[in-house]
């Protein structure tokens, strides 16, 4: 039995992985040689880059799959599926063999195909339930707050049981926060206030007309800095001193 290729060339033409004659004249049992079927093609076997021939072209864009029948995207479903778990399979056995995958973006392709019939189907499935039950085939979401002190929307999932037999702690929106969540709140607030000011300034300083017609004025923008190893050899040695003399200080008041 055939297989088809996980992806197509520019025509509609579907490229088939047709069974190595190699292996159909060394089969002995109908079992053993469907195992064959998680392999590449023994002709690709330690190659650094498959042929022209043989190398696969793009993914299935979602365009393309909506023209599709449900029952044809369900078969190609699986044929992307067991392309992907042939391919997986002899990524760990090159692996294993410190060699390189050919054409290693053939997994990249399959999930990319995947990813757009999981959108035509969720398309499809959306429409139906809006005109038969007024509802969204998208979970439905939940707001939640975060131990932070944000508020954001999550999808719902399924539990297997509830939060006091699973040990889940169940999240919920809660309309006042905790001293900390407070504290860090107030705090990303001025935080974020001032970059907004720094970005306000740093605008106005390049659109000022003055700086093409004065040199002199022209001064650069604000610098910042990720890590103290980043800040320039002054700004450390006068941070050092200070740190000094805070723990000399602190010294001294313990004795």
């Amino acid at each position: 039995m055939a297989s088809r290729l996980l992806t197509r060339f520019s025509s509609p033409i579907i490229i088939i992985r047709n069974k190595s004659k190699e292996v159909a004249k060394d089969k002995k049992d109908e079992k053993v040689y469907q195992l064959w079927e998680f392999f590449d093609r023994p002709d690709n076997w330690g190659m650094k880059e498959l042929s022209l021939s043989r190398r696969p072209g793009r993914s299935w864009t979602a365009d393309e799959l909506r023209l599709k029948s449900n029952s044809d995207l369900h078969k190609l479903w699986y044929v992307l599926l067991k392309e992907r778990n042939m391919l997986l399979t002899m990524r760990e056995a090159y692996k294993i063999r410190h060699m390189e995958l050919p054409n290693p973006e053939r997994i990249d392709r399959v999930n990319e195909s995947m990813d757009n019939i999981e959108v035509v189907v969720h398309e499809r499935n959306d429409a139906y339930l809006k005109l038969e039950t007024g509802k969204s085939a998208s979970p439905p979401k939940r707001k939640i707050t975060s131990f932070a002190g944000f508020t954001y929307e999550v999808s719902a999932s399924e539990h297997y049981g509830q939060p006091e037999v699973t040990g889940v702690k169940k999240e919920y929106e809660v309309p006042m926060l905790d001293d900390k969540a407070y504290l860090f709140q107030k705090l990303w607030k001025e935080k974020e206030h001032l970059k907004e000011q720094i970005r306000l300034q740093d605008e106005y300083l390049l659109e000022d007309p003055d700086r093409s017609e004065n040199p002199e004025l022209l001064r650069g923008l604000r610098r910042h800095f990720d890590r103290v190893e980043d800040l320039p050899e002054q700004v450390v040695a006068r941070r050092r001193k200070e740190k000094q003399n805070i723990d000399k200080i602190q010294e001294e008041k313990a004795n």
